[in-house]
């Protein structure tokens, strides 16, 4: 699944271009199309296995955060260990009392969440988050409330309704604004619009909403799309300006008015030069995609083995989605997180493949690994996934 697959009818460069953090936006879809991504069962399953300790998991209620000692244990090992369970009983009695029950970086546990994670990373050239939203009676988990971040809202299960009040007071509001973003008043102008299973709903940053379920219990994810912004271009810019002498000096705090006018105009001088670099926006955002951290999934079975154990069948999933590729002479660079690999052009092809699809089999990395032009042989193709494995950059799964 894609980005495309997400905001159909809609072209994504027009949704990236026109919607995308100007206006909200309702795409309905077909009420199976994520009946294989999400649901109750795996919902079940993942709370049972997540460990509290980890502080993914949370319930709100009226805006208010439920207090962990209502409905965890905390027990204390002889060795003096911690271990913390979730109290079933309490835990049920909230959510039928409205609490809504959160799982935050839900693509982190479920591996197919984690597959959206990844592509939409890559469609989108930022990091994503998913959060899983589970309520069971009206009662608001928020209450109104705005994101810094945009966000795309998969409705999953039952009906929920959301009601906005149109575009932020403050323009383009940042969650560290010292000025407030102010709430709209009772006569704001409110958008309803109620989610089925299959839908897709859009809210910008900074536009303030609520959500409430709708006959019976309701579940639903939330996509967090932070975007950079010129704050943090400058920030990234300021981090490069120790290489100019002049950006390093002492300020001349206790020099005449002339000598302090004077090294001002150097400072000016020195860092309009590099505002005014027509590159620098493209230079800013292609490191921001180099040094994302990649998915982080473990192939146990695959180390060391030199691919021998890799037949045809499994799944090669690429995992660094806003990896930066340059081609130079006779080799092939990957910037990735935060790390520069090179390998020889005979292995371009692959490289290519495995960040265009994503996922892949061992088979497909092996045909094109071993036709082209300059054809290398099958125990080379799996040294090279046994390589990039060891590096981080792919798993392989289906290994048995």
């Amino acid at each position: 699944m894609h980005l495309g697959d997400l905001v159909h009818p809609t072209p994504v460069r027009d949704f990236l271009q026109t919607t995308l953090g100007v206006e909200p936006a309702l795409f309905h879809g077909d009420q199976d199309r994520f009946g294989t991504l999400f649901s109750w069962d795996i919902l079940s399953d993942v709370i049972s296995r997540v460990s509290p300790d980890s502080s993914q998991i949370r319930l709100n209620q009226d805006a208010r955060n439920i207090a962990e000692s209502e409905w965890i244990s905390t027990h204390i090992s002889t060795d003096g260990r911690v271990f913390r369970t979730l109290r079933t009983p309490q835990l049920l009695e909230l959510l039928h009392k409205g609490a809504t029950l959160v799982v935050d970086a839900v693509d982190r546990t479920h591996r197919p969440l984690g597959s959206l994670a990844r592509t939409l990373e890559r469609d989108l050239r930022t990091p994503v988050q998913i959060n899983a939203y589970s309520a069971w009676g009206e009662s608001p988990g928020f209450g109104m409330h705005w994101d810094g971040h945009d966000v795309l809202i998969l409705q999953i299960a039952g009906q929920k309704e959301w009601t906005l009040f149109g575009g932020p007071r403050r323009p383009w509001p940042m969650e560290q604004d010292i000025e407030e973003n102010p709430a709209p008043s009772s006569e704001a102008e409110q958008t309803v619009m109620v989610l089925a299973p299959g839908d897709v709903l859009h809210v910008p940053r900074g536009w303030w909403h609520s959500a409430r379920a709708m006959d019976g219990p309701t579940l639903h994810l939330t996509v967090g799309i932070p975007r950079p912004t010129g704050v943090d271009l400058l920030q990234w810019l300021a981090g490069r300006m120790s290489a100019h002498p002049v950006l390093r000096m002492d300020l001349p705090r206790y020099h005449p008015p002339d000598v302090q006018e004077r090294h001002r105009q150097d400072i000016v001088r020195t860092v309009s030069s590099l505002l005014e670099d027509p590159a620098l926006l493209e230079t800013f955002l292609t490191e921001q995609d180099a040094c994302a951290p990649a998915r982080r999934y473990q192939s146990l079975g695959v180390i060391r083995t030199g691919g021998t154990t890799l037949g045809g069948a499994e799944t090669v999933s690429w995992l660094a989605p806003r990896a930066v590729l340059r081609e130079e002479d006779d080799r092939v660079v990957v910037e990735a997180d935060g790390r520069r690999f090179t390998f020889a052009s005979a292995a371009s092809a692959m490289v290519k493949l495995l960040m265009e699809q994503m996922d892949c089999t061992v088979s497909e990395v092996l045909a094109v690994g071993t036709g082209g032009t300059t054809p290398l042989g099958e125990d080379d193709v799996r040294a090279f996934l046994t390589d990039v494995v060891e590096a981080g950059l792919v798993a392989v799964s289906g290994l048995g």
